[in-house]
């Protein structure tokens, strides 16, 4: 398998290295030391999804690493992955960052998420848009039809990605029971009326049932609390 994983593989930890221990100790995280070997300086680098390290040169790399490094520059050049590479689905941050347009032939999950991350970005390029600060700082007064004019194009570019998500998922607009839309964004009434358009109005939830602004802040709190409880258990526990 294709795989950034190839920091355990025995072809490469046979390479010679005489630092065993640092070899052992790579991971995800870990900066390459300065006398690594060349494979080892670049796996723990994609490891880290760090794309850049793609599009520079390396030399004497070992058959397996270069295999690795010659299918992530064509899905690069392509936007096609094979799918040994998406069957680790550590990869696919990396894989996004190398071209946020990637597809896999027969990958729905891949696809799906490679979809919700694209609508994530459009969003996310909609709500600063919308809210960038005006370099003048006078006074201006637009109407509702001019305001809706003006986010058209970005609305109408977020559903695009929801369409293709559904279509990578095989999932149509009846399979979805609710839609529950949080962040600032979502509460933009053109906004809730488009994706209603699309997915069924009866289907996007009252946002009176949440606090839309602080959901996923909250949302955070709530998972991070049984860890937080247990590392205070387990720091006030007897020895």
């Amino acid at each position: 398998m294709l795989s950034a994983a190839l920091l355990r593989c025995s072809a490469v930890s046979s390479s010679p290295w005489r630092r065993a221990r640092e070899r052992r100790e790579v991971g995800p995280g870990t900066e390459p030391g300065r006398d690594w070997p060349q494979d080892w300086r670049l796996l723990a680098r994609l490891q880290a999804n760090d794309a850049k390290a793609v599009a520079e040169e390396w030399t004497d790399l070992l058959p397996p690493t270069q295999k690795l490094l010659d299918a992530l520059r064509e899905a690069r050049r392509t936007g096609e992955v094979p799918d040994d590479l998406v069957a680790d689905e550590r990869q696919c941050v990396l894989l996004e960052r190398i071209n946020p347009s990637v597809r896999s032939a027969s990958n729905k999950r891949f696809n799906g998420w490679i979809g919700v991350r694209t609508v994530i970005r459009a969003v996310r390029q909609m709500h600063r848009a919308l809210l960038a600060p005006s370099v003048s700082k006078r006074e201006v007064r637009i109407t509702a039809a001019e305001y809706t004019e003006a986010m058209t194009p970005l609305i109408t570019r977020a559903l695009e990605a929801v369409q293709q998500a559904l279509e990578d998922l095989a999932i149509a607009p009846d399979d979805i029971d609710s839609v529950l839309m949080i962040g600032g964004t979502s509460q933009i009434p053109q906004v809730r009326h488009a994706l209603g358009e699309l997915l069924g109005h009866d289907r996007i939830v009252d946002s009176g049932l949440c606090r839309p602004m602080t959901a996923v802040a909250r949302g955070a709190a709530i998972y991070a609390a049984p860890s937080t409880a247990n590392s205070a258990t387990t720091a006030t526990s007897p020895s």
